[in-house]
């Protein structure tokens, strides 16, 4: 099973306000999600096999919100964890790949079965 828990950050850029304070939450804005590929961004419930590609999609669904870069993704389980992107940098290019694609993000990894467990019930979770 695959739990996505991702956070957002906005940064208002170049538009900013030159008063006044407030919060934003995007969580109602942007989904992820394991995905089949960049061509059609459908969610895929299958069990993540060993030797696998895992591909985690991020999109937007708002129109007002569009996804710019990806500041970190990291793997987890139980104590374990597994930085994939770390700083808006692939941590390590021989197992991942990072693609900006119209419909949003689309990363590609594998995840290491000497530290990940395979085994009926696990869970990983990306954040």
């Amino acid at each position: 099973q695959l739990t996505a828990d991702f956070q957002f950050n906005s940064d208002l850029g170049g538009r900013q306000v030159g008063r006044g304070s407030g919060e934003t939450n995007l969580d109602s804005y942007l989904d992820a999600c394991k995905c089949d590929g960049a061509q059609s961004f459908t969610c895929d419930s299958s069990p993540l096999r060993p030797n696998e590609d895992l591909i985690v999609c991020v999109w937007s669904i708002s129109p007002d919100v569009g996804i710019n870069f990806l500041d970190s993704m990291v793997i987890t389980q139980g104590d374990v964890s597994l930085d994939i992107i770390e700083d808006n940098t692939v941590a390590i290019p021989r197992i991942t790949s990072r693609d900006f694609v119209p419909e949003g993000v689309v990363v590609t990894t594998r995840v290491p079965n000497n530290l990940f467990a395979f085994t009926p019930g696990s869970t990983i979770t990306v954040s």
